[in-house]
């Protein structure tokens, strides 16, 4: 038998060039921890409207061209009307929503809403049109809140209310489980 002996250290201890592969690690194996949500949210959104999410290409990671594709139906303009007051009040100088997730109840509904409302109030008044708008601002939205979760603070702070601890090339430490009697 041989013993090793290991450095385990916080995720602020690691060297720069280390926390910068932890972080690309951890991205490549979980990805958008909020994704689920924000795909909820826009399905949501199109729900409202009567219509359905067919599909959505894109990397929350990267700037590559996305797209989504609706099924969406005739609307009557009162009836979008209506429908698009159903989901909460906004400022009436950005167009934005003060923050009433009437969607799902998660923050990912402001960001698809937001971007509805906006080419709503410039006069859109296509509904497929105004879901691409919707989906554009929606992707801005979360691609934002994917790097602002990645950046070295942010993980940072991640790291350490999850108590996760990493070996010096940057490989997550997972104590050994201790034998039960």
């Amino acid at each position: 038998m041989r013993t090793i002996q290991t450095n385990i250290y916080r995720y602020s201890e690691l060297a720069d060039e280390v926390r910068a592969i932890v972080r690309e690690q951890h991205a490549a194996v979980f990805g958008f921890d909020a994704a689920e949500e924000y795909l909820d949210s826009l399905s949501a959104l199109a729900n409202h409207f009567g219509g359905c999410l067919v599909t959505r290409r894109g990397d929350w990671f990267s700037e590559d061209p996305a797209f989504a594709e609706f099924a969406m139906p005739d609307l009557e303009s009162e009836d979008l009307a209506v429908r698009l007051a159903e989901l909460g009040t906004f400022n009436l100088e950005t167009k934005r929503w003060h923050g009433e997730c009437k969607l799902t109840g998660f923050a990912s509904d402001e960001a698809a809403i937001d971007g509805f409302r906006i080419a709503y109030a410039a006069g859109e008044r296509n509904l497929e049109r105004l879901m691409q708008a919707a989906f554009r601002e929606w992707l801005k939205q979360g691609r934002a809140e994917c790097a602002a979760s990645y950046e070295d603070s942010a993980f940072s702070e991640t790291s350490d209310a999850n108590e996760w601890e990493y070996c010096e090339e940057g490989r997550m430490y997972r104590a050994p489980k201790e034998a039960t009697p």
